[in-house]
Parts: C-alpha cells; structure tokens; sequence
C-alpha cells in the first residue's frame, strides 16, 4: 500500500470540493484504489468514520467495506511504533498535556496512522498541516515529520496518482 487516508481527507472531500452528490467520480476513484490496495486505511480510521452516520459512513460500508481497511492491532509492529509515537508526544514540552491526552485517546486514528505509516512506509493523506508552533493541539504532521512519514493534502494525493475527473452534465451523471 502506497497511500494511508486520515479521516479528516475523507470528511472534509464529503462536506466541500468531492462531494457525493457532484463529484461521484472521486467516489469512485477511491473505491477503485482501495481495490487495487494502493490506497487505504486503518479500522481507526473507519470507525471515526462509521461514528458520522451520514453519506460518507454509507459509502464506506456499501463501497470498501471494513475488511479493507487495516487491523491496527494485528501488527506487533505497529503496536512498538505506536508507543514510541506516544513516548514521543508524552515527552514532548511542546504541546499541552490536554493536547498529549487528546491525541492519545483510545478511539483516536492519529497515532495508529502515523505508527501503520511509519511500518509500512505509506503517505498519509491529511488535511492537516504542520504547525510547529502548535501548543493546544497535536497536529498529525507534527508526529510524522517526527518520525519521517511522507504526508500530502488530497489535492497532491489525486495529482500523483493521476486522478482525473471529467466534468458532465449532472443529467448525465445518473
């Protein structure tokens, strides 16, 4: 697997610039990358998902499915990753100990994504960006340049894997 999505790609594709209702085609793209495994996620991730209850938790369950979607926990791997991500973040002075708690919370994908990244070698695609100022909050970025994972927005994510949408009348788009 080449790309790792956050939950906050996929949320925010929904809610603006890809949504299902004008851009089924980004939909699809996705689903078709989750198929041919160079793109995907952690079952974090989809549980975040799965928590919305609205279009996007639907597309999720009826078009990749959770069995897609990697276990977290089945990699002791990921599990050593994992806690040095969170020595790391416990350590850290640079953010506050509610942003530390806030990060590590048992249903947070952030530093499961990071750790599964990290192991597999993956781009993780966010809609975050690095704040290196950042006190109140964690920002995913911030862990991943920490621990050297390659992350893009989604816009760099479609331009490298050379998505391409092709405008049509929406009476078209049945």
């Amino acid at each position: 697997m080449k790309y790792l999505l956050d939950t906050n790609a996929l949320i925010q594709s929904q809610n603006s610039f890809y949504a299902m209702d004008f851009c089924p085609g980004f939909w699809d793209f996705l689903e078709r990358q989750f198929e041919l495994g160079t793109s995907g996620s952690i079952q974090k991730v989809y549980d975040e998902i799965m928590a919305g209850k609205d279009a996007l938790s639907q597309w999720t369950k009826d078009s990749i499915g959770k069995k897609t979607f990697i276990d977290q926990s089945a990699n002791p791997a990921y599990q050593t990753k994992y806690l040095e991500i969170a020595n790391y973040v416990q350590g850290s002075s640079q953010f506050r100990d509610s942003a530390k708690r806030e990060f590590l919370k048992v249903e947070e994908a952030d530093p499961w994504l990071a750790a599964v990244a990290a192991v597999d070698g993956c781009t993780v695609v966010t809609q975050e960006v690095l704040e290196p100022n950042a006190q109140r909050r964690v920002p995913l970025p911030n862990v991943l340049e920490e621990f050297g994972v390659p992350y893009a927005d989604i816009f760099s994510f479609l331009r490298n894997q050379e998505a391409c949408f092709v405008l049509e009348s929406k009476m078209n788009c049945a």
